[in-house]
C-alpha cells in the first residue's frame, strides 16, 4: 500500500512540471492527487 502512495506522490511531482503552464489542467491533477490519498488512508484504515 505504501509503494502505491508514493508512486501517485511520484506521479504527482512529474505532472506538477508538465502542467505548470495550464492552471486547469494543474489544479485537476491536484485534486485527483488529494482524492487519491484519501482513498488510500481510508483504505488502510478499514483493513485494521
Amino acid at each position: 500500500m505504501l509503494s502505491v502512495l508514493m508512486g501517485i506522490i511520484v506521479f504527482e511531482i512529474l505532472f506538477s512540471f508538465i502542467a505548470k503552464k495550464d492552471k486547469k489542467l494543474f489544479l485537476a491533477c491536484s485534486v485527483s492527487f488529494w482524492i487519491g490519498i484519501a482513498f488510500i488512508l481510508s483504505l488502510q484504515f478499514f483493513e485494521q
